[in-house]
């Protein structure tokens, strides 16, 4: 089985060199080595080889059928960087910007790149990137007029910032989702009785609204958003249910339950109080759920970094 992908002609990488398929295949080939530990390696897994088709099209030999493919592909795992390149201090793609200065997980700076290949992208001349961990140091680096945007603004002051003359809160429906993810390959998550147990434990209802304000959906266990073609509306929600939870902790031979539940709120603004408020929802169905925060000491270097850096 074979499906061919056919590249844009005239994009030329942030460098001036021309985008090829040597490209593709040198980028894809790295997330596919025997020793790799790419994220993105399972995605592959349907690929038995890539072979160029002249230098705007990739050929892809598959060893079954594999409809996600194309989509997989778009994800932010696959992007192209020119082939051969290694350095990866110095970041080259094809986008609206060029990265002249990046410190990972702190900053970086992009300007405009002038080989862009989108006329209608990139409008401003340069911008920077800041990592602001701590949501309440986004939101007064916001008020204070130290940045002019921030992403994840606590949903707890939303109406505070829309009260703001100078500010402009825009809400979008995204793919994005919080969890808590149970390894299931360990005691006692390797029980699906105890996995089901904590599922019928929480209340997905009082969580968006106590924790996110109503600002969402409730999900259903799985990473699939409403405004997804392959969401299923008819697949029924789990309620809270402390009856039925304790009912599947007797299936697992249990008569009560013990797990801690580690929380950060680097994860998701509010995750810590998730955290706190599904181990009260818990306790109705017999299971004491033991939150292990992030350290403080770690959290208040965060802050005072990023306090330094505004000074300087």
């Amino acid at each position: 089985m074979r499906t061919v992908f056919e590249l844009r002609n005239g994009v030329e990488f942030s460098n001036g060199k021309p985008f090829t398929s040597a490209d593709v295949i040198y980028s894809l080939n790295r997330h596919r080595g025997e020793q790799s530990t790419s994220p993105g390696k399972p995605f592959l897994a349907s690929v038995s080889e890539f072979r160029a088709d002249g230098d705007h099209a990739v050929v892809f030999k598959l060893s079954e059928g594999d409809t996600d493919l194309p989509q997989a592909l778009g994800t932010f795992q696959f992007a192209i960087v020119p082939d051969g390149h290694a350095d990866w201090s110095t970041l080259i793609g094809t986008g609206g910007y060029v990265v002249e200065n990046s410190e990972p997980g702190v900053r970086f700076f992009s300007t405009r790149n002038p080989n862009n290949w989108k006329s209608d992208r990139a409008w401003v001349d340069s911008y920077e990137t800041l990592s602001v961990i701590d949501p309440g140091a986004r939101v007064n680096a916001i008020l204070s007029g130290a940045v002019e945007m921030i992403d994840r603004a606590d949903a707890k002051i939303a109406g505070r910032l829309r009260g703001h003359k100078s500010l402009q809160v825009i809400e979008n429906e995204g793919a994005a989702y919080d969890s808590s993810a149970m390894d299931s390959r360990v005691a006692p998550f390797d029980n699906n009785d105890v996995r089901l147990a904590l599922k019928y434990a929480v209340d997905r209802e009082d969580m968006l609204k106590k924790i996110h304000q109503g600002l969402g959906t409730v999900a259903n266990d799985h990473p699939v958003p409403p405004n997804d073609p392959y969401f299923n509306a008819e697949l029924p929600q789990r309620p809270c249910d402390p009856d039925r939870a304790r009912f599947h902790l007797k299936q697992a031979g249990l008569s009560s339950l013990e797990v801690s539940l580690s929380a950060a709120d680097s994860a998701f603004n509010g995750a810590v109080d998730a955290a706190v408020l599904f181990g009260e929802h818990a306790k109705a169905a017999g299971i004491d759920l033991m939150v292990v925060r992030d350290r403080l000491e770690k959290r208040r270097a965060l802050i005072e970094s990023w306090s330094d850096y505004l000074a300087a």
